[in-house]
């Protein structure tokens, strides 16, 4: 307190001081006693100058007025100086106030973040574990799927086996059987071939002197026909012989026809010829099928 307001020392001085100058006074003013004791030493009296005291009085007024100015001077100062280092304090406080909002929320901020990458860490592990899971199922279905298919192929290969040999002996048997009785149909148509032979034979003796005695009443009438249509040219000698081929169709119509040669005459006996042919269309029909040929040769005799 005292160090707050140093100019309150003095006010106290000058107080004391005074006090002190009053009860001088006083006792100056009161009587003095007429008897003295013999043999004492008197007592001298001191005066006080009141001059002087006030004097001194003012000196310590001045002092402690000069005091108090200067003590109020510098608690304004300090005052001032408090003030600024009030608002310095005052404006620290705050600044680190915001800092430490700024780092509380950067704080903040970090531990969101880092919340954040912890839950991302969590995720991506529990992620991991699902697909290591996952694939540790897959792996042991398809394990699992292989075994069976193993199991499933082994057992349609052993099937097929037993079915192929099935079959490979069934086939054998059924080949045994088969050439039994190929063999047995062979010693039947051997047998019925030989019966059929010795019918065909005397059939085809019968049917081949039918056939013969046909094909020449046939190439007869033909030849007739020709004949009657021929006209023969003057100068033609006895014994001429050409050979013509003739194109016919199953109803005797005439195709075409080519003198081929003649033994002896010219162009006027082919030209008769071949207009013989053609005036004797159709020519007769084949008393039997077997007997048609589509091209026949025909030798042409001026004397028939």
């Amino acid at each position: 307190m005292l160090k707050k307001h140093p100019w309150a020392i003095g006010i106290s001085v000058l107080g004391h001081v005074i006090v002190i100058a009053v009860l001088i006074i006083s006792l100056d003013s009161r009587p003095k006693p007429l008897s003295v004791e013999s043999g004492a030493e008197p007592i001298k009296a001191v005066v006080v100058d009141e001059k002087k005291i006030d004097e001194e009085v003012q000196k310590l007024k001045a002092l402690a007025e000069k005091k108090k100015t200067e003590a109020l001077a510098k608690e304004k100062k300090e005052q001032e100086a408090l003030r600024k280092l009030q608002a310095e304090r005052e404006k620290e406080e705050a600044r680190l106030k915001q800092a430490e909002q700024e780092r509380a929320a950067l704080e903040k901020k970090r531990e969101e973040e880092a919340a954040r990458l912890a839950e991302i860490e969590k995720q991506r592990k529990a992620e991991a574990e699902k697909r290591a899971r996952e694939q540790q199922e897959a792996e042991a279905k398809r394990q699992e799927e292989e075994k069976r298919l193993a199991a499933e192929k082994a057992k349609q290969e052993a099937e097929a086996k037993r079915k192929k040999e099935e079959e490979a002996a069934r086939k054998a048997a059924e080949r045994q059987r088969i050439a039994e009785l190929e063999a047995e149909r062979a010693r039947e148509e051997a047998r019925v071939r030989e019966l059929a032979e010795k019918r065909a034979s005397e059939t085809s003796r019968q049917e081949a002197r039918r056939l013969e005695g046909l094909n020449a009443q046939y190439e007869t009438a033909i030849k007739q026909k020709i004949q009657r249509n021929w006209i023969k040219p003057p100068g033609v000698p006895s014994g001429i012989k050409c050979e013509v081929s003739v194109i016919q169709l199953p109803t005797g119509d005439v195709i075409a026809v080519s003198v081929e040669s003649c033994t002896g005459g010219g162009e006027s006996l082919r030209r008769s010829v071949e207009n013989a042919v053609r005036k004797s269309d159709p020519l007769p029909q084949a008393p039997d099928p077997k007997l048609f040929q589509r091209q026949i040769q025909i030798t042409f005799s001026a004397d028939s």
